[in-house]
C-alpha cells in the first residue's frame, strides 16, 4: 500500500465516525444546523480526499450522498428515519470498503454492483422531492444549468474551427459543450481545475468566466478559485464523464449541433450593408452557390461584422457536404433587429491570452506576499511565491528572474518586511499587459490584517513507529536496572566503593532521564476513551429500533484517556455488555409503562480515572438480574449442582453470569444465548491486568464497572524468591509485606490462614503451587505477601522478599503460549529471565 493510501485510510475512518455520529445527532434534533454542516462538511472532505485514487465506485457514493445532504441543508428534503437508515447503510458500505483498501489497497470485486445499488436507492428519493439537486453525475445530468449562451462570446477563429468541423462530420455530427463551475476550495481538495480541462480529449475552445462575487485581489482569498470554466470539444460524453467523474456535480455537459452553433455565431449587420445582404440572399434564392461563394470571398477581408459573416459562410460553402440548410438560415438571421440577438458583451466571459493570464497569477502572488510579516507561516509562503514567480515569469514572459527574486528575498528576510519583494515584482510586472493595472497591488498593502493560525500543530505518527520507540525505552529500562548490580559487583568484588558510589550517581541521573522518557512515549499513547464510546451510539439505535425498545444512551467522561493498546482491547469486551444490557436488561416500552418506569430506557456510559486506573461503568435502569433465576438456569445449564446452589447468597447468585457456558436464553439468537460472553469478557480484563465488578437489583437495574490499568505498555512487580528463584507478582494486586510468626498460623481442615487485623487471611504456599521443592529447614517465620484478589486478601507464603521493579513484560510464545498462570515474562538487569505470575489465573 503506498504512502498517501494508508495516510488516506485512517483520515476516511475518523471522517466516517464523524459522519455516523453527526446523523446520529441529527435523528435527534433534526433543527441543529451545526450537526449538518458538520456531517456535510465530513462527507464533501472524504469526497475530495478519495477524488486522488482510482476508486470511482467509492466517490460516486459519496457524489450521491452529499445531493442528498444539500436537500437536507437546504430544507428541501426531510431527515426522516427512513432516509437515516439509508444514509447510514452507505456509511457501512464505505466503511467496509475502507477495510478493503487497507487490506487490499484495492476495492472488492462487487463494489460496482454494490455503490451502484446504493446510488439508485439515493437518486430515487431525489427523484422524488423537488428540486432536482445539481449535483448529478456527468453520465445523467439534464439540460439546466449554465446553458450553452457563453458559445456566442467564442473567439470567431474558435467559432470558425468548430463549424469547419461540424460541416466535415455530417449532419448528425455534434460537440460537447461543457461549463466547468470549480468548487471554491478546489484547490484544498487536490483538485487543480486547469489541468483537469487541458486532459478533456479535441479540446477546441476554452474560456474563462469570472464568478459574480469577485473581489480585488487586495481583499479576496488568494486560494480560493474564483473562476468558471467554458469548454468546446469533439469528444464523446463517455470521455467527459471520465475525466470529471471526481467533480461530476461542478460540471454541465451539453451537445451542440451545427445550427445550434451557428444560432450562436450569427450577430446583427451594420446598416450599410443591406446591398451586400440582399446580393447573397439572391444568389441563396437562384441555388448559385458559386456567385455566393465568391461573393462571399470578397466580403471576408472586412473587420466588421459583415466580414465575420462573410467568412462563416465562406467556411461551410468550402465544406466536402455543405450544409447548405445551415447557410441558408444564417442569410436569413442576417439584418435581424440587435434586441433579438444575443450581445457578447453582456456576458461574463471573458477572454484572456496566456500572457493575460501569467500577469493575473503575478498579481495572485504578489497578493501572498501582503500578509502579516515575521510568522514561520510567513516566511513558508515567502519560499512558494519566489519559486513560482521564477517558474511563471520564465514560462509566460521568456526571463530568467530567479537572482534578483533570491536576492529580493534574501533582504525581505533580512528586513522582516514584505517591501524589497513587493519591489522586485512591481519591477518584474512593468511590461506585463494592462491588465495588472485593474489590480495593482501596492506595498501599503503589506498593513492588510490575515488571520494567523498560531494554533496547536498536531503530527501525525504511526502506531508501529511509536511502538518502536517504547520498545526502545523499554531495553532503556533494562539497561538502567544493571547499573545497582553493577555496583554491588564492584563493591563487593572487587572492593571499589567509590566507583560503586558513581555508579549508583550515574544510575539514578539515567533513572531519572527514562522515567521522563517512559512518562512522554506513554502520553503519547494515550488517547480519549471518547474514541471507544463514539461507535455505541449507533449500536444502540440500531438494537433498539430492531428490538422495539425505546432506549436513551448516555455517555460521560469521554475526555478520560487511557492507553491506545488499553482502549482498543476494550471494545469487544464493551461490545458484549451493551448487547446483554439492550437484549437482556431493557424491557419493552409496555412492560416499563405498566412497572410505573418511564417508557424511554437509559444506559449510561461512563469513563473516569481512579488513581493509575481507568474505569469503565456501564448502567442501565431495567429489569435487573434475578439471583433465583440466575442458580435455576446454571442448575439446569450442569454449571452447579443444587446443593451449591442452595448456599449461594444473591450476591454471589449474579456473579453465576461469568461461568462459561452460562446462558439465560433457552434457544439461541444474532444477539444472545450461545453462552459465551461475560466469561469472555472477564477472562479479556483480567488478561490486561483489571476487574471487574457486577451489582444489579431486581426492577432497578444493572450496573457493571471495569477497572483497568492507565497502560499496558510498563508493569510494576514486586519480586519475591521462591526455591532460589526470583519471581514477579504485579504490583496492582499486592496490599501489604508481613512476617507471620509461625504460631500464628491457623488451619482449618486443609487450609492454612492467619489473622491480619482482625480478619481471617488465607494463605497459599507458592513452593507447593509452583511444584517446587519444599523446605528443608524449619523456620521461625513466615514471609507472607499479602495480595487482593476478587476483592478479598489472601496470602502468599514465600521465601523472602525482594524489591518493586518496573519491566515491560513480553507475552510467553511458542510451546510455553499457552500455558496458564503466568502473564508474561520481563528481562532483569543481570540478563536474567524473570517469570511475572497471573494470580487470578494461577489461584
Amino acid at each position: 500500500m503506498d504512502h498517501l493510501l494508508k495516510q488516506f485510510v485512517p483520515e476516511a475512518r475518523d471522517l466516517l465516525d464523524k459522519s455516523s455520529e453527526a446523523l446520529l445527532t441529527l435523528e435527534k434534533n433534526p433543527a441543529d444546523g451545526e450537526a449538518i454542516n458538520r456531517l456535510f462538511r465530513s462527507v464533501h472532505t472524504l469526497k475530495g480526499t478519495a477524488g486522488i485514487f482510482e476508486i470511482p465506485s467509492f466517490t460516486k457514493l459519496l457524489h450521491a450522498a452529499e445531493d442528498i445532504l444539500n436537500l437536507v441543508r437546504e430544507d428541501q428534503l426531510a431527515l426522516d428515519p427512513e432516509l437515516v437508515d439509508q444514509l447510514l447503510a452507505g456509511i457501512d458500505v464505505l466503511a467496509h470498503w475502507v477495510e478493503w483498501l487497507h487490506e487490499k489497497g484495492e476495492l472488492p470485486n462487487d463494489a460496482a454492483s454494490v455503490g451502484e445499488r446504493c446510488v439508485a436507492v439515493y437518486r430515487q428519493r431525489l427523484k422524488a422531492s423537488a428540486p432536482a439537486p445539481a449535483a448529478a453525475a456527468v453520465d445523467e445530468a439534464a439540460e439546466t444549468g449554465p446553458g450553452a449562451n457563453w458559445l456566442a462570446t467564442l473567439p470567431e477563429a474558435d467559432q470558425l474551427a468548430a463549424v469547419r468541423l461540424l460541416a466535415e462530420l455530417g449532419n448528425d455530427a455534434r460537440l460537447l459543450a461543457i461549463a466547468y463551475d470549480p468548487d471554491p476550495q478546489c484547490f484544498y481538495n487536490g483538485e487543480d481545475p486547469l489541468f483537469t480541462v487541458k486532459q478533456m480529449p479535441g479540446v477546441l475552445s476554452v474560456a474563462m468566466e469570472w464568478r459574480q462575487d469577485w473581489q480585488t485581489l487586495c481583499e479576496g482569498d488568494p486560494f480560493s478559485c474564483r473562476v468558471r470554466l467554458r469548454v468546446l470539444a469533439d469528444a464523446s460524453r463517455d470521455a467527459a464523464g471520465e475525466l470529471f467523474r471526481y467533480v461530476s456535480e461542478q460540471v454541465d455537459v451539453r451537445e451542440v449541433r451545427l445550427a445550434e452553433l451557428l444560432s450562436f455565431s450569427v450577430t446583427p449587420l451594420p446598416a450599410d450593408s443591406e446591398a451586400i445582404v440582399a446580393q447573397w440572399r439572391e444568389d441563396a434564392a437562384d441555388h448559385d452557390w458559386m456567385a455566393l461563394a465568391n461573393a462571399a470571398e470578397q466580403a471576408s477581408d472586412r473587420e466588421d461584422s459583415i466580414g465575420s459573416s462573410a467568412r462563416l459562410i465562406r467556411t461551410l460553402l468550402e465544406a466536402p457536404n455543405p450544409p447548405i440548410d445551415g447557410v441558408v438560415a444564417i442569410i436569413e438571421r442576417l439584418g435581424a433587429s440587435p434586441e433579438a440577438e444575443p450581445r457578447p458583451g453582456d456576458s461574463p466571459v471573458r477572454q484572456l491570452s496566456e500572457e493575460s493570464l501569467g500577469a493575473l497569477v503575478l498579481q495572485v502572488q504578489q497578493a501572498i506576499i501582503a500578509t502579516e510579516p515575521g510568522s514561520q507561516e510567513w516566511r513558508n509562503r515567502l519560499a512558494a511565491v519566489v519559486e513560482t514567480l521564477g517558474r511563471v515569469v520564465y514560462v509566460e514572459f521568456q526571463r530568467d528572474v530567479r537572482d534578483e527574486l533570491e536576492q529580493a528575498f534574501e533582504a525581505t528576510l533580512a528586513a522582516n518586511a514584505a517591501e524589497p519583494l513587493l519591489t522586485a515584482l512591481s519591477q518584474i510586472l512593468s511590461p506585463a499587459p494592462a491588465i495588472a493595472a485593474e489590480a495593482s497591488v501596492s506595498a501599503a498593502a503589506a498593513t492588510v490584517d490575515t488571520p494567523r493560525r498560531d494554533g496547536e500543530k498536531v503530527l501525525k505518527v504511526e502506531q508501529s513507529r511509536v511502538d518502536a520507540i517504547m520498545d526502545l525505552v523499554g531495553e532503556l529500562v533494562v539497561a538502567k536496572n544493571a547499573l545497582p548490580y553493577l555496583a554491588r559487583r564492584a563493591e563487593n568484588e572487587f572492593g571499589c566503593r567509590e566507583l560503586a558510589r558513581e555508579i549508583k550517581h550515574q544510575y539514578g541521573a539515567l533513572d531519572r532521564i527514562s522515567q521522563a522518557m517512559q512518562g512522554a512515549i506513554m502520553h503519547i499513547r494515550m488517547m480519549p476513551v471518547g474514541t471507544l464510546f463514539q461507535r455505541y451510539p449507533r449500536l444502540v439505535r440500531d438494537l433498539s429500533r430492531k428490538l422495539g425498545k425505546d432506549i436513551e444512551l448516555v455517555i460521560e467522561g469521554e475526555d478520560t484517556e487511557a492507553d491506545k493498546n488499553v482502549i482498543e482491547a476494550l471494545s469487544d469486551p464493551l461490545l458484549h455488555i451493551m448487547r446483554n444490557s439492550l437484549d437482556h436488561g431493557i424491557e419493552l416500552p409496555d412492560e416499563r409503562g405498566a412497572a410505573g418506569k418511564r417508557r424511554t430506557a437509559q444506559i449510561k456510559l461512563k469513563a473516569f480515572q481512579e488513581g493509575d486506573r481507568v474505569c469503565i461503568e456501564v448502567s442501565d435502569d431495567g429489569r435487573g438480574i434475578d439471583p433465583a433465576h440466575i442458580r435455576r438456569k446454571a442448575v439446569e445449564k450442569g454449571l452447579i449442582d443444587e446443593a451449591r446452589a442452595a448456599g449461594l447468597n444473591d450476591r454471589e447468585s449474579v456473579q453465576l453470569v461469568f461461568m462459561a457456558g452460562f446462558s439465560t436464553r433457552d434457544e439461541a439468537s444474532d444477539l444472545s444465548g450461545r453462552g459465551v460472553g461475560m466469561d469472555v469478557v472477564r477472562t479479556t480484563v483480567e488478561h490486561m491486568g483489571g476487574d471487574i465488578a457486577l451489582d444489579s437489583e431486581v426492577g432497578r437495574g444493572t450496573r457493571i464497572l471495569l477497572r483497568l490499568p492507565l497502560s499496558m505498555a510498563v508493569t510494576r512487580v514486586m519480586m519475591v524468591e521462591v526455591a532460589d528463584m526470583l519471581i514477579g507478582i504485579p504490583m496492582d494486586t499486592v496490599i501489604e509485606t508481613v512476617r507471620v510468626p509461625k504460631g500464628s498460623l491457623r488451619r482449618f481442615k486443609q487450609a492454612e490462614m492467619f489473622t491480619l487485623r482482625e480478619a481471617l487471611v488465607p494463605l497459599v504456599r507458592m513452593r507447593e503451587r509452583l511444584a517446587l521443592p519444599r523446605h528443608e529447614a524449619e523456620r521461625d517465620s513466615e514471609a507472607v505477601l499479602v495480595c487482593r484478589l476478587y476483592g478479598a486478601p489472601i496470602g502468599l507464603v514465600v521465601d523472602d522478599f525482594n524489591v518493586g521493579i518496573e519491566v515491560v513484560l513480553k507475552p510467553m510464545t511458542g510451546l510455553l503460549a499457552g500455558l496458564p498462570g503466568y502473564a508474561g515474562t520481563a528481562v532483569l538487569g543481570n540478563g536474567q529471565v524473570l517469570l511475572v505470575l497471573n494470580l487470578k489465573e494461577l489461584l
